[in-house]
């Protein structure tokens, strides 16, 4: 009896990429492609200050191989808002509002629109953080995905976008393609609207140095799905919870130290987090932040990067921690004792050195 041929199917070079490209097509599946944008007209001329804002967006998008850049409609009244979100003209992913709206208190407008069934994310944006700290501490803003701080920098609305994205994203395109996250604990308004354009901008310019020249940019904007994400989270718990769950795919964590842990300040927050991740994973870089200079030592016993929060080099250092820590920068070659003795910044470069390293 003759056995049978075996028919092996060869996978060619095409086959592979399509597969992956199929792969890169299922990440981030929402997207924010229409924000309405709910404010005075006062607070409209602050934030388009010399009236390029959104032009500045969509080159930025375009600079960034970044996917389309959304369109925003603005009005200034809520009931304005309150119909364009119920016609079927118009269909909105994102709600931006200020604190000021020309007829009605801006928690208002946001109760009415949950009252009226619509479940789109309500960033508010503030303009001065004292107005912000006196709504918070006299009502309930909860209905709000979150609190932002415009600090005349078009990059925080980028941020903001990329943030909700994030957030709805990170769970599906960590279980399709094993997506990296990095988190970012900080209950600062102020601290946080400066972190997250920066280290946006940091991914973003990552993520281009990976593009090879010869791929299309229909495949670029599909290799920048699978950029890391940023995990903004404002307590212990919300952040704990983010680490259980993809802990296994989780590229760095940035810390503040002193925030809220079971609904109460605790002053060692941080340090208790970095204590409890480096007992599981200790190669996860750690990044802690503190105003006092003392938590420095500590965060050296953890195994852990420290910033010191009034410094004049915050942003800077946080910038050279990035590049150093999560893979931004150059490939180091070092021996077992720490000497460098290689460097390679794109793939051409690697390949020369490690025909020259010992």
């Amino acid at each position: 009896m003759k056995p049978r041929s075996a028919k092996i199917k060869e996978l060619s070079l095409e086959n592979v990429f399509s597969a992956r490209i199929k792969k890169f097509q299922k990440l981030m599946r929402y997207k924010i492609r229409e924000i309405l944008l709910v404010s005075s007209i006062y607070d409209n001329y602050l934030f388009e200050e010399d009236g390029r804002l959104y032009e500045l967006i969509r080159e930025e998008y375009q600079n960034l191989n970044l996917s389309q850049a959304p369109e925003i409609t603005h009005v200034t009244t809520g009931e304005e808002a309150l119909e364009l979100l119920a016609s079927n003209d118009y269909s909105f992913d994102l709600i931006i509002t200020t604190l000021h709206i020309e007829d009605m208190h801006v928690i208002k407008f946001a109760q009415m629109v949950r009252q009226s069934g619509i479940n789109l994310p309500i960033i508010l944006l503030a303009y001065d953080n004292r107005e912000r700290k006196d709504l918070v501490m006299n009502y309930d803003t909860s209905i709000f995905e979150r609190i932002f701080i415009w600090n005349g920098d078009y990059h925080l609305l980028i941020g903001i976008i990329k943030y909700v994205e994030d957030r709805y994203n990170v769970e599906n395109d960590t279980k399709n393609i094993g997506v990296q996250s990095i988190i970012l604990v900080e209950d600062n308004v102020k601290f946080y609207s400066s972190y997250l354009p920066i280290i946006y901008t940091e991914i973003f310019k990552q993520s281009q140095r990976l593009l090879e020249e010869g791929v299309n940019l229909t495949h670029k904007f599909l290799r920048m799905r699978a950029r890391p994400k940023i995990l903004l989270c404002t307590n212990y718990e919300e952040a704990w919870n983010y680490y259980e769950k993809y802990k296994e795919y989780i590229l760095g964590i940035i810390l503040d130290i002193n925030f809220k842990q079971h609904g109460v300040k605790d002053p060692e927050a941080g340090i208790k987090f970095a204590q409890n991740v480096k007992a599981q994973h200790d190669d996860i870089p750690i990044l802690l932040q503190s105003s006092d200079l003392s938590f420095k030592e500590k965060a050296t016993q953890i195994g852990a990067s420290f910033l010191h929060k009034n410094s004049p080099r915050l942003l800077h250092d946080l910038r050279d921690f990035m590049l150093e820590n999560f893979g931004f920068g150059d490939f180091i070659f070092q021996t077992p004792d720490g000497r460098k003795v290689g460097r390679a910044s794109n793939l051409d470069e690697l390949e020369e050195a490690l025909e020259n390293i010992p």
